[in-house]
């Protein structure tokens, strides 16, 4: 998605939680929306315009100790003989480990999908799923929605 002028890093913040040291981060202001619904806006969560930016994403160390970055499982691209969404989030998380910061890379199991994809998939499958979510969460002292997503499929025999 292209712009007037060039974004360099430049995120749009989605949720803002002055008490998280959490930063979620991702490409597509719909999937990052998708990410801050799954955690039910208690982490901070920035939206990136495109992979490219999301590799120079301005993160200061000083608002975070832990980013989550929500890559989307792109395709693999044979010309330049890399997945863009994987290889700019592996950018972005060595630039960030340097710097200091705990990181994570999130990646969806199912090719050419993101995490907005997944949550599409999941609630047209469980319903309305987000009190339960929720629940199995704090039961699980889990930080990872997307793993208990997968574990309520499983248990549907849904996956």
């Amino acid at each position: 998605m292209g712009g007037v002028r060039k974004k360099k890093g430049a995120g749009t913040s989605i949720v803002t939680n002055p008490e998280s040291r959490v930063l979620a981060v991702g490409e597509g202001f719909e999937t990052m929306l998708t990410v801050a619904t799954a955690h039910q806006y208690q982490i901070n969560v920035r939206s990136y315009v495109n992979a490219g930016n999301l590799a120079k994403a301005d993160i200061l160390k000083s608002d975070f100790d832990k980013v989550i970055i929500y890559a989307d499982h792109d395709k693999f691209d044979p010309i330049r003989n890399y997945r863009p969404g994987t290889h700019y989030a592996q950018q972005l998380a060595r630039r960030l480990m340097e710097m200091g910061f705990k990181v994570e890379i999130r990646l969806p199991d199912v090719e050419k999908t993101d995490w907005a994809d997944v949550w599409m998939s999941a609630t047209n499958q469980l319903g309305n799923i987000t009190n339960t979510l929720l629940t199995r969460c704090i039961q699980q002292k889990s930080d990872h929605p997307f793993l208990v997503i997968d574990q309520m499929l499983k248990e549907k025999k849904l996956l």
